[in-house]
C-alpha cells in the first residue's frame, strides 16, 4: 500500500481586505510592535492585531524567563520615578546607596508581580542574578552614559501621520524612558550636543537597531533584513511630532523640550540589558 503524502509547507492564503477588516484598521492606533508584526509577517499581524488572538498566560509564583524582563523594567521604572530623580541630572555620589534604593525597587516590583518563591531553589538563584544585573545597569549609567537627565518613565506617546493617499494613520506606543543627554563632541573643534533620547530596555539578546543606511524602500522583500524593526524611528516620530501622556501627577518635562526641535536633536536607543556586556545600540 502506498500513500501519496506531501509534508511541504504551503504558502498561507492571503486574507482579503473586506469592509469589516478595513473598518477595524481605520480606527486602530499602530504601535511599534504592531508594525513590526506586519513587517515580519502580515498574517501574524492579522491574527494578533485584527482578530485579537493572544497566547495563554499561566499564573505562577515562580520567576520565569518571561517575567524577569517585566521585573527589571518595573524596578528601573520605580527607581527613576521615586526619590526625585526625574528632572534631575544623574550624578550619584554614593553608588552603594543608589544600589540599595534600586534593590528596594526590585522588592516592590516582585511584590507587584506576586512573586514569592525567591528564598530557595530556582527562584533564589534567579533573584540573585537579577540583583547582580541591576548592579551592572546602575554602574553602566554612572560610568558610560554620564551626563543625562531622566525626563519621564513609562511615557505614552501618540502621533498622527497623513499618508500619501490622504488618509490618517495613528501611531501609539510607550517609551521606557526619555532622557535629556549631552553628547560629547565627535571630533576636535566640535561642540557637545544636547539631545532628547528615547530609551527602550531590552532584556533579550536578539534585538538590533535598524540598519537604515542599507534600507532600500523599493526592495520590500529585504526590509526585514535591513530595517528589522521600526520601533526606534517610530519613537522619534512620536516624540517629535506627537503628544505625550504621563502617569498621574507627573509633570510634563518633555513637551517643552521637543517643540520646534529638529530631527537632529533626537535619538532612540536600545539599552541591551540581556547581553553579557551592557551597552546601547543607537538609531543614529
Amino acid at each position: 500500500v502506498f500513500f501519496d503524502l506531501s509534508f511541504k509547507n504551503k504558502e498561507p492564503a492571503a486574507i482579503p481586505k473586506n469592509p469589516w477588516i478595513m473598518g477595524r484598521l481605520a480606527g486602530m492606533p499602530f504601535s511599534p510592535s504592531a508594525l513590526n508584526h506586519y513587517l515580519a509577517c502580515p498574517l501574524r499581524f492579522y491574527y494578533i492585531r485584527v482578530l485579537g488572538l493572544q497566547e495563554l498566560e499561566d499564573l505562577t509564583g515562580d520567576i520565569s524567563r518571561a517575567s524577569i524582563g517585566n521585573i527589571v523594567h518595573k524596578a528601573l521604572e520605580l527607581y527613576f520615578l521615586l526619590g526625585g530623580r526625574i528632572g534631575r541630572q544623574f550624578k550619584p555620589d554614593d553608588l552603594s546607596a543608589e544600589l540599595a534604593a534600586l534593590i528596594a525597587c526590585l522588592e516592590k516590583a516582585m511584590a507587584l508581580f506576586q512573586l514569592t518563591d525567591t528564598e530557595k531553589g530556582y527562584g533564589y538563584v534567579m533573584r540573585r542574578q537579577v540583583e547582580k544585573r541591576l548592579e551592572g545597569i546602575l554602574r553602566y549609567h554612572a560610568d558610560a552614559i554620564q551626563t543625562f537627565t531622566p525626563l519621564a518613565v513609562e511615557a505614552s506617546l501618540e502621533a498622527e501621520l497623513t499618508l500619501k493617499s490622504g488618509k490618517k494613520a495613528k501611531l501609539a506606543g510607550k517609551a521606557d524612558r526619555i532622557d535629556l543627554r549631552v553628547i560629547p563632541p565627535a571630533g576636535e573643534g566640535l561642540r557637545a550636543k544636547e539631545m532628547i533620547v528615547i530609551v527602550d530596555y531590552k532584556t533579550g539578546s536578539m534585538a538590533k537597531a535598524p540598519s537604515w543606511r542599507g534600507f532600500n524602500p523599493g526592495a520590500r522583500g529585504e526590509w526585514i533584513k535591513t530595517l528589522r524593526s521600526v520601533q526606534l524611528p517610530v519613537y522619534v516620530i512620536m516624540a517629535k511630532e506627537g503628544t505625550i501622556k504621563l502617569q498621574d501627577g507627573a509633570v510634563d518635562l518633555v513637551s517643552p523640550l521637543t517643540k520646534g526641535r529638529p530631527v537632529e536633536g533626537f535619538d532612540a536607543r536600545l539599552m541591551m540589558l540581556g547581553k553579557q556586556e551592557i551597552l546601547e545600540e543607537s538609531l543614529y
